[in-house]
């Protein structure tokens, strides 16, 4: 470690780059276009079964990103489907993931 350097540390994280740790949803400028390559075959992911003692937890992480306008139902079937990931946070509630292998790489991104 270079001698002239402090360590970095919680505080200073926080101090440096509050909008990153601010409460709530964060939310980016601007319009952005997710379009996928065209030469890619959608995939459809079967979903991973969510333990018994989890789904009560789930379901209400699932609601909670709802309300936030995170997520929306979606009632019709779509060329794309990745797997829900579900991890248990250390404080009681769950972490919801997309897992995005195949995808992954397979999109661009333009900013209007």
């Amino acid at each position: 470690m270079d001698s002239n350097k402090q360590p970095v540390n919680k505080e200073t994280l926080l101090k440096k780059y509050p909008e990153a740790f601010s409460e709530g949803v964060g939310e980016l400028a601007g319009e952005y276009n997710i379009r996928n390559d065209k030469s890619v075959d959608p995939v459809q992911h079967t979903p991973r079964r969510v333990p018994v003692a989890l789904r009560e937890k789930v379901k209400e992480a699932l609601e909670t990103l709802e309300k936030q306008q995170i997520i929306v139902p979606v009632t019709t079937p779509t060329p794309w489907i990745s797997s829900m990931v579900t991890v248990p946070k250390s404080i009681g509630k769950m972490r919801i993931c997309l897992d995005p292998c195949c995808p992954a790489g397979k999109l661009s991104t333009t900013y209007d």
